[in-house]
């Protein structure tokens, strides 16, 4: 017996994949599969379309590809090899330059930003200063009045 679900244009993609599934005995429930196909004949005619689909899946994957050899121009590489050479040569000479001159340019301000920070540091310590005398001497320190 057939029913609606197994007719069903966007279920039959999962159908064929459940079967590919069960071609290969990689799906879960295979006696649910094996019963299905003895009671329905759309499905058996589906199997049949999936075993012959997985069988030109197993010839093509067994197909022996022709080996490829890649042999290099030997005159143009050793041109092509010599010439990045010379421009990785250049390249290195640019990139100390630049950074040398980065350093340069960044050390004061880096000597800046580290004194600074010292300063910031000393300036939030928590220091107090209690200077003690006797009554009689007069605090220059206060604001006169």
């Amino acid at each position: 017996m057939s029913t609606s679900k197994d007719h069903d244009p966007f279920g039959q993609e999962q159908v064929r994949q459940e079967l590919l599934e069960y071609c290969y005995g990689c799906h879960p429930e295979p006696e649910r599969i094996e019963a299905r196909l003895r009671e329905d004949v759309d499905l058996q005619k589906t199997y049949r379309e999936v075993k012959a689909m997985a069988g030109l899946l197993a010839a093509a994957s067994k197909e022996a590809a022709p080996v490829l050899e890649l042999v290099p121009n030997a005159k143009k590489t050793a041109s092509v090899q010599a010439k990045r050479r010379g421009t990785w040569r250049r390249s290195r000479w640019f990139w100390a330059a630049a950074a040398s001159l980065l350093f340069v340019v960044l050390a004061p301000f880096g000597n800046w930003t580290w004194k600074s920070y010292q300063l910031h540091n000393i300036e939030r310590s928590n220091l107090r200063l209690l200077v003690a005398a006797p009554a009689g001497v007069r605090d220059f320190l206060s604001p006169r009045q």
